[in-house]
């Protein structure tokens, strides 16, 4: 296992978030919301996690409304980036968690996991540039969920670089929603973990265990699920 604040593939920082401050490799976003907040909660406890905190109406899915973490300046390599939700998805309709990979321009050229509570069931959306091309279903809401990017990025500048996406709802193992075979070269330039709520939905918290790149794991704090390491597809 790796130390906090390691690089794996694609230059990417791992962390479990134990520190009493987020670390400078992150950067935080939580445009337009004065009651917006990224922070630590629990450090030194055995139990860290890192905390976006959603007013109300937080829609990730509107400009400038957002709760995120994110890193820069990636790598031009493959790589495997995971985040890990602890405690809960809200019980109420309309949470909203999920981690991207985005191209330079970040509005458009993105590729992203987003799952929501809708009806009493957890739904993972496997998204391109803003359309959702796979989907997976939990029939009961998660207390925990772990979301996984895998990118693929193919040498001399061929145009057949491809995005996986997988989740795991409480550690009941990796499941494969969609592989995209993209028309083009990708160059990833960031990597982000966020949350909202759809409109109108009160303020909550998303706790975020741990974030990081799977060839550099940290030893969390509080212990590794035991299907983390563990991938099954849905066919």
């Amino acid at each position: 296992m790796a130390s906090r604040g390691d690089q794996g593939n694609g230059n990417i920082y791992s962390d479990d978030f134990q520190n009493a401050t987020l670390g400078t490799w992150w950067t935080e976003g939580k445009p337009g919301e004065s009651d917006a907040s990224v922070s630590i909660v629990g450090a030194g406890t055995g139990q860290a996690v890192c905390r976006l905190t959603m007013p109300t109406d937080q829609d990730y899915y509107h400009p400038f409304s957002s709760v995120w973490i994110e890193q820069d300046s990636i790598a031009d390599e493959s790589f495997v980036f995971e985040a890990w939700l602890v405690g809960h998805l809200d019980d109420e309709d309309d949470t909203q968690f999920g981690i991207e990979i985005h191209e330079a321009t970040r509005g458009t050229n993105h590729f992203g996991l987003a799952c929501y509570v809708a009806t009493g069931n957890l739904f993972v959306e496997f998204q391109e540039d803003g359309t959702t091309i796979g989907s997976g279903l939990s029939p009961t809401v998660a207390t925990s969920l772990g979301l996984r990017l895998e990118f693929t990025h193919e040498s001399g500048g061929t145009d057949s670089d491809s995005v996986a996406g997988y989740y795991n709802a409480d550690d009941g193992g990796w499941f494969q929603i969609e592989t995209t075979q993209t028309a083009r070269d990708l160059t990833i330039e960031a990597v982000r973990v966020f949350g909202g709520r759809f409109d109108p939905a009160p303020a909550f918290d998303l706790d975020i265990d741990w974030a990081w790149e799977t060839s550099a794991p940290v030893d969390p704090e509080d212990g590794l699920p035991s299907s983390a390491r563990r991938v099954m597809v849905i066919s």
